[in-house]
């Protein structure tokens, strides 16, 4: 991992907050979350499933070891005090993310990871190998909205890269959520919860941290897509610089930015929700092959037809390397392991520095950890 310097009485400080804030050790119940498109009906009505449990919907729910907004508030002027001397500290410019072996990182999403600690790892690296990158969901609404420093001490520890997907809804799978629109974001809204994220980023001294917020824009079954409750492109790229600029002013140098539209436009192509390239540093695809289980979603698509298209419109917005940050092919229709050997084989897509595999068995099978031809297959390719 690398890590990022930082001045030593802001780590002093920092991690003081997050011993005194934490407190308990109890693991909370995992959160529940769900694939890149909903059912049969998504494309028609928006319809999403819960990225976590109904439970988890209360918004002012306080969970075991959560870094809540009014204790972090209290530790703004501190942290930006030293965000003023961050020109004296000269920060490692971060350099390509890459496996131990230089090849592409490998990543995975998988149920209770790292909510209840990463031993549910343990079987799915015996199957493909390492897993260079844990990734994980949180919405802003959920019981398990705050900052939770213990999560990121667990990946941290174990010399993994860290993928956060941050949801700016209540986990209620309806797209229609006023009160998380981007309107709301600009207004100002959220700003104590945001900048409570961002204090919590800055009170760490390792890293970097990928955070994607606000993912499938160009979807229309998030409150942020397009089109959702008078939504538009121009609200969504200035609520992204918006939460940007919160942790740009709270001295945040260890959170890479992670702008990651879906592989098929519903909402409008994905270059209109481009923030720019000050405000990006990591470009994103999410593609399913949903193979024969429902015609609405193309049959059986090879991998080329998946990403190639996307892929080729994405690196014509920027030079930044590309992360595949949802990824699974059902095994229905095709030849799942020869997917996702070309998946990973491919020199298609030279900008490629991770794959993200979305290994949940929900809506169909996407695991690759299931098959043990299909895991080989990841073995021998990665």
């Amino acid at each position: 991992m690398v890590s990022f310097s930082r001045r030593a009485a802001a780590l002093a400080f920092g991690v003081g907050l997050v011993a005194g804030v934490a407190g308990a050790t109890a693991w909370p119940e995992p959160e529940t979350n769900a694939a890149s498109i909903a059912g049969n009906d998504s494309f028609a009505t928006g319809e999403r499933p819960n990225e976590g449990s109904a439970d988890d919907a209360a918004p002012n729910a306080v969970t075991p070891n959560a870094v809540a907004p009014e204790a972090l508030a209290a530790a703004a002027s501190e942290i930006q005090a030293s965000a003023s001397e961050a020109e004296a500290l000269t920060t490692v410019e971060t350099p390509p993310a890459q496996a131990p072996d230089g090849s592409r990182l490998i990543g995975m999403h998988i149920d209770d990871v790292p909510y209840q600690g990463l031993e549910l790892l343990t079987p799915v690296e015996q199957a493909i190998g390492p897993v260079d990158v844990v990734h994980w969901y949180q919405a802003w609404g959920g019981g398990h909205r705050f900052f939770r420093p213990d999560w990121f001490e667990t990946v941290s520890s174990a010399d993994k890269i860290g993928l956060i997907t941050w949801e700016p809804w209540a986990l209620t799978g309806e797209a229609s959520q006023p009160d998380y629109s981007p309107a709301t974001i600009l207004s100002g809204r959220h700003d104590d919860y945001i900048r409570s994220w961002a204090y919590g980023f800055a009170s760490r001294s390792d890293g970097p941290w990928y955070l994607r917020p606000m993912h499938e824009m160009n979807g229309n079954w998030y409150p942020w897509s397009g089109g959702v409750d008078g939504g538009n492109a121009d609200e969504y790229r200035a609520a992204w610089i918006h939460i940007h600029d919160i942790f740009s002013d709270a001295g945040v140098s260890n959170v890479e930015w992670v702008w990651c539209p879906l592989v098929d436009d519903i909402a409008g192509p994905f270059e209109d929700y481009y923030p720019g390239d000050d405000y990006v540093d990591v470009l994103c695809l999410d593609g399913y092959n949903w193979g024969t289980t429902d015609p609405a979603f193309g049959g059986w698509r090879s991998v080329s037809a998946v990403f190639d298209d996307a892929y080729d419109r994405l690196v014509a917005l920027g030079a930044q390397p590309v992360w595949f940050g949802e990824v699974g092919s059902a095994p229905e229709g095709g030849d799942k392991v020869a997917w996702t050997a070309e998946l990973l084989s491919s020199s298609r897509y030279p900008q490629l520095e991770a794959v993200i595999f979305f290994g949940l068995d929900k809506e169909r099978d996407w695991r690759v950890q299931a098959d043990p031809e299909v895991a080989e297959a990841i073995r021998l390719n990665r």
